[in-house]
């Protein structure tokens, strides 16, 4: 099965299982997948896809360093859990 169809699959479980959080990352990661795709113009391999996942889990983990800094526990909290929903998609290392 490829990456995308997966995230596929579990976007529609996550809307099944009424699991917010999930399905925001899994929209979110679908439309970063879409622009990708409309830039290249055909579709992408599942390099491409873990490379998009890599960066939306750099900017998660950068975004929770900083609500740390502002005081905003919460916040950081909800970026590192989403980090770690974007974490499923990757390969083990």
């Amino acid at each position: 099965m490829s990456l995308e169809k997966k995230i596929v699959d579990d976007l529609k479980n996550a809307m099944k299982a009424k699991d917010s959080l999930r399905l925001s990352c899994l929209r979110m990661l679908k439309a970063a997948l879409k622009n990708l795709q409309v830039d290249k113009q055909r579709d992408l391999k599942d390099e491409e896809i873990q490379g998009v996942i890599s960066s939306l889990i750099k900017k998660g983990k950068e975004a929770a360093k900083e609500f740390r800094n502002a005081g905003r526990e919460d916040l950081a909290l909800k970026e590192e859990t989403e980090v770690a929903i974007f974490y499923d998609y990757m390969p083990r290392q």
